[in-house]
């Protein structure tokens, strides 16, 4: 490959990581729910709050199966880019009007941007990336995301006390979206061979049949689930730890985790490190029971964000590598996963958000299990 080709390369894989970048908005729900709550201008009780990651994630199940079959007709590319500008469409909404149900309306689109970004922009990777680096790649992509959830709390904190208010937000990250998509859109891209309308819903959700594809679905359900539903508990907490909020340590650490997971997930076996990922989450769930110290608390807080940042995408990985042939659809499938970080919130106003957590976490643990008993046949 000659410097031209490698520095096309370059700048298209950058561009396609900035989608990764916006992928990353979607964690702001943690941070939207806390404050929504004590905005006057709103009328948000606790309970009604934690139904708006629900109008989020819905969407992921509605959306997703039927994305896989849109990117087949449209391509990749151009599904992501519809992606960005629903996205931005969302932040734009409540610029034009600050209620209660303009909100909801909000995060629906919300959801619906993120749902067809999570199904297209990971089969997009391999598209600007050699297929041995595509599990690297992926992991990346998580940091990158990681990223955004990280500095999203510091930019609310940021616009709710130097730029009048915490609805200011919204601007910025519509801006931040648009950016990306133009970057997007100029950036040259090789174009997948694309399949037309040879797959229909129906067939695509009959792969679920695959025990296999069924137990990694269920797996993104508990891995999201757990991801939105310690971030809306650690939100809701006003304890400090290292000088910040627990929620700015949960992403900080899932932020190392994710940069650390790309080197390592090359050079150890997946079924190790994916058990591992998992035990250590599970130690940080049951500190996080005992201790109230914040100290502690924070030192378990970033146990949790470092062992999980990798588990997402090495369910991905295994998914992508037992069913290649059907990498659109199996993408759609366990997209349509993601759902479950609508589940979790609002089960956790009425149990003990730990509890809720380490229930999903135990299902993690067994697929570990399972995919080490699989790769070992």
């Amino acid at each position: 490959m000659d410097t031209a080709k490698k520095t096309a390369s370059f700048a298209a894989t950058a561009a396609v990581m900035s989608g990764f970048f916006v992928m990353g908005f979607v964690d702001l729900v943690g941070q939207i729910t806390k404050h929504v709550q004590t905005d006057p201008a709103l009328g948000f009780t606790p309970k009604m709050a934690s139904f708006l990651s629900s109008a989020i994630f819905i969407w992921f199940f509605v959306c997703a199966v039927p994305t896989s079959m849109l990117m087949n007709r449209l391509g990749r590319k151009k599904t992501v880019l519809l992606s960005l500008f629903v996205t931005a469409a969302a932040f734009a909404l409540p610029l034009i009007s600050y209620t209660t149900y303009v909100l909801f309306a909000a995060m629906a689109l919300l959801g619906i941007g993120n749902a067809i970004i999570q199904v297209a922009l990971n089969p997009l990777v391999s598209n600007v990336v050699a297929q041995e680096k595509l599990t690297s790649s992926l992991t990346f992509g998580q940091f990158t995301k990681a990223v955004a959830s990280f500095v999203g709390p510091f930019v609310v904190a940021f616009a709710a006390e130097k730029m009048g208010g915490f609805k200011m937000i919204f601007p910025l990250y519509a801006v931040a979206t648009l950016v990306s998509a133009a970057w997007l859109m100029i950036s040259s891209i090789p174009k997948e061979e694309t399949k037309g309308s040879s797959t229909s819903v129906f067939q695509c959700l009959a792969l679920l049949s695959d025990k296999r594809v069924f137990a990694l679905f269920a797996g993104i359900l508990a891995a999201v689930g757990f991801d939105v539903g310690i971030n809306v508990y650690t939100s809701g907490l006003d304890t400090k730890a290292f000088g910040m909020p627990l929620t700015s340590v949960y992403f900080a650490a899932r932020t190392v985790g994710a940069f650390l997971g790309a080197f390592l997930l090359a050079k150890l076996p997946i079924g190790l490190f994916f058990k591992a990922s998992t035990a250590l989450v599970l130690a940080a769930l049951a500190g996080m029971l005992k201790f109230t110290d914040p100290t502690m608390l924070g030192v378990f807080t970033a146990l949790a964000g470092f062992g999980g940042a990798n588990i997402f995408s090495m369910i991905f990985g295994w998914a992508m590598q037992h069913k290649p042939s059907k990498a659109n659809e199996v993408s759609g499938l366990l997209i349509m996963g993601v759902a479950g970080g609508g589940i979790a919130p609002p089960l956790m106003a009425f149990v003990n958000p730990v509890y809720i957590l380490l229930g999903c976490m135990a299902y993690l643990l067994g697929l570990a299990i399972l995919y080490r008993a699989a790769q070992s046949k």
